[in-house]
C-alpha cells in the first residue's frame, strides 16, 4: 500500500493488471505499481514557445505493454512507451486552416489489439487509427462533438448526436461512455444504456463494466447485473454516490463516495477514485491518492 499527493491536478488516469498511470497538467506522466513509483516524466512542447510551454497530459491508456498517452494544443500529440518508460514514438497532430496550422487537442486515446485510436480535434473531431509502428491505418473526421471511445476488435465511439462501432452499425442517438468487449458495444447517455446488439435500459448518469460473460451498469444509488443479451440478473442498492464499477474475477466491483462494495458487502472504507483489477485507488485529499491491494 501507498499513497502520493501530486503538485499538479490530475487530468486522466488508467489501470491494468497491478499498474497504474496518471496524467497531470504541466505535462507530467506518473506510472505506479503496488510498491510505488516506478517512473514519472515531464512532457514539453516543441511546437510553442514562450508561454505556450505547458503541455497538459489530457489522456492516457495502460495495458500490460504499452502506455499511449494524449496531449493538448500546446504540444498536439500522441506518444507510445514501454511499461519502462522509453519512448517508442511520437506523432503531432494538426489542424491546417487555409494557410494557418495549429496543433490538436488530443481528448481521448485508447490501445486496441495491435492498434492505437485517438481523438483529438479542433474546428472538427477527428478520429485517427495507429499501428504500433505509428502508421496511420485509418481517419475519420466528426463535425458532432466526440465524447467517449474504446477498442477491442472493434472501435467504439459515442458523439454528442450518435453511436457507433466504427463502420459497422450506427445509433441516431448520443453517448458519453462506452465499453468495447471483442466486437460487443455497450454505450451509456445521461439517461440511457444500451448494447450494440439491440438492447436498452433508463439509467440516470450511469457507469458501466462488462467482461465477456456480464455487463454491469448504475443508476444514481443502484447496480444492475445483466447478461451480454441484456437479461437482468440482479440489482443492488447502496448507501452513496457510485464512482467507479469493475468486474474482477467474476465479482463486481462497486466504488462509492464511502467505501467499496464487493457485491453487495462492504469491505474497505473511503471515498473510491478508481478500481483496477488488483487494486483500488482512494481519494484521500487534494491531489492525493492512495493505493490498496484488493
Amino acid at each position: 500500500m501507498w499513497s502520493h499527493k501530486f503538485d499538479n491536478r490530475v487530468i486522466s488516469v488508467s489501470c491494468c493488471n497491478d499498474k497504474v498511470a496518471f496524467g497531470c497538467e504541466n505535462g507530467w506522466i506518473y506510472v505506479f505499481d503496488e510498491d510505488g513509483l516506478l517512473w514519472s516524466k515531464k512532457l514539453v512542447s516543441t511546437y510553442y514557445r514562450g508561454p505556450f510551454t505547458d503541455v497538459n497530459v489530457t489522456s492516457l491508456d495502460i495495458n500490460d505493454r504499452y502506455l499511449v498517452v494524449g496531449t493538448d494544443f500546446a504540444d498536439g500529440k500522441v506518444y507510445l512507451f514501454d511499461l519502462n518508460g522509453k519512448k517508442i514514438w511520437e506523432r503531432q497532430l494538426m489542424s491546417i486552416l487555409g494557410c494557418w496550422e495549429r496543433p490538436e487537442d488530443v481528448k481521448i486515446v485508447k490501445i486496441a489489439r495491435d492498434e492505437i485510436a485517438v481523438v483529438s480535434g479542433f474546428v472538427n473531431d477527428r478520429l485517427t487509427i495507429f499501428n504500433l509502428k505509428g502508421e496511420t491505418v485509418d481517419v475519420a473526421i466528426y463535425k458532432d462533438f466526440v465524447r467517449c471511445l474504446d477498442a477491442d476488435k472493434v472501435v467504439g465511439i459515442g458523439t454528442d448526436k450518435r453511436s457507433e462501432i466504427l463502420n459497422v452499425v450506427r445509433f441516431e442517438k448520443p453517448s458519453r461512455d462506452v465499453v468495447v468487449i471483442e466486437d460487443w458495444a455497450f454505450f451509456a447517455s445521461d439517461n440511457e444504456v444500451f448494447c450494440s446488439c439491440g438492447w436498452s435500459f433508463k439509467a440516470e448518469n450511469p457507469i458501466i463494466s462488462a467482461n465477456k460473460n456480464k455487463v454491469c451498469f448504475s443508476s444514481k444509488n443502484r447496480v444492475f447485473v445483466c447478461t451480454l443479451d441484456g437479461d437482468i440478473e440482479r440489482e443492488i442498492t447502496f448507501k452513496g454516490k457510485i464512482t467507479d464499477l469493475r468486474f474482477v474475477d467474476g465479482d463486481v466491483l462497486i466504488g462509492t463516495s464511502n467505501g467499496l462494495y464487493v457485491n453487495s458487502k462492504r469491505v474497505m472504507e473511503g471515498k473510491v477514485f478508481k478500481i483496477g483489477d488488483s487494486f483500488v485507488i482512494f481519494e484521500v485529499g487534494k491531489n492525493k491518492f492512495k493505493y490498496i491491494s484488493l
